[in-house]
Formats: structure tokens, sequence, C-alpha cells
């Protein structure tokens, strides 16, 4: 009987929270990318998510899976189509260079989240204070940002080691991570290796 009206109790103040509180739903750019990932047809999923850039153009997040997934897209193809790569690299260029906007907007998105719970729990005055600290002391832990690493490769395998060591100097400066054991700073100094022989 106690479950069932803490059951009710916690319904009832769902069903009554503030519009505030309500989640905003996925984008049509989100729809989009989600289709895009069970699309088996190449040519259907490179024009959704043609159709999804479009629609990311004034959403820097948005804007930056769409590119990574158009990425993936043109890398797998580098074999199969003549465009493939160079419409790869196209994209990680505009990735990176979307990287600042990209990082602004997502720490804006975590603390928007982060002030919403706080006001949800403002009756709680230890879950409230656990916020107002987590705000304070937010420190942002950027995503794999895989448009660096991919355009550091491409670079290296097309002989172009200048290009490929300021790619990597570039995540470096930015505080990314490459998701190897080797990161940046040991893929640089591969590529010197390679530069010399």
């Amino acid at each position: 009987m106690a479950y069932l009206m803490i059951w009710k109790g916690l319904s009832n103040l769902l069903k009554n929270q503030n519009e505030e509180f309500k989640s905003p739903g996925q984008t049509e750019a989100q729809k989009l990318l989600t289709q895009s990932m069970y699309e088996k047809n190449l040519k259907k999923k490179e024009e959704i998510l043609l159709k999804c850039l479009k629609l990311s153009q004034n959403n820097p997040i948005d804007l930056h899976y769409t590119y990574n997934h158009l990425i993936d897209l043109y890398y797998k193809q580098r074999e199969t189509r003549s465009d493939a790569l160079k419409l790869c690299i196209y994209y990680c260029l505009k990735d990176i260079e979307l990287f600042p906007k990209f990082k602004k907007a997502s720490i804006e998105q975590d603390l928007a989240i982060k002030r919403k719970l706080q006001r949800l729990f403002a009756h709680d005055k230890a879950e409230f204070k656990r916020y107002e600290k987590e705000i304070k002391e937010y420190k942002w832990n950027p995503p794999q940002i895989p448009s660096f690493k991919r355009l550091a490769i491409i670079y290296e395998k097309m002989g172009k080691y200048e290009e490929a060591i300021s790619v990597c100097e570039k995540a470096i400066r930015y505080g990314l991570t490459d998701g190897t054991k080797i990161g940046f700073k040991a893929r640089i100094e591969k590529i010197k290796k390679k530069m010399k022989n």
C-alpha cells in the first residue's frame, strides 16, 4: 500500500511539473540522425544526412554529430567511391572548425540541465546544495571528437605529415584525447620519425 501511495505521489509530481522541466524532445535533425543509423542503403543514408546537415546549421551540437556521421559514411566508402576521401576530409575540417562553438553549446547545455535539476529539487536542501556545488565546480569533460584523429590518420597515410602534426597539435591545444593508448603527443612523435626516414 505504501508503495502505491509513493508511486501516485511521484506520478502527480511529474504530471504537475512546470513546462520548463519537460523534455523538449528530439530535434528534427536528431530524428534524422537516428533514422540514418538504421539505413543500410548508402545513397539513402547520404540523402538523410544531407537533409540533417541543412537542419543543423544553427545548432552546433546537432551539426557536430551530423558531421561525424558524414565522416564515417565517406570514410567507409574511400575504396569504392572516387570522391569519398575528399568529402571525408572536408567534413573533418568542418567539424574541427566547429569545435569551439560545439564546446560552448555543450557546456551551456550541461549547465542548463544541472540548473533545471537544481530547481526541481529546490524543496530538498541537501540536493539543492549538491547541484549548486556541481554547477560551481563544473568542468567540461569533452566527448571523443573523432574528426581530429581521423584527419590525422588520413593525412599521415597520404604522406602529408606536416598537416597531420598540425591537426594533432590543435587537438592537444583543445585538451582532447584520441581514445588510444598513444594519444596525440605520441602520434606526433610517430609521424616525426616517419618524416626522418
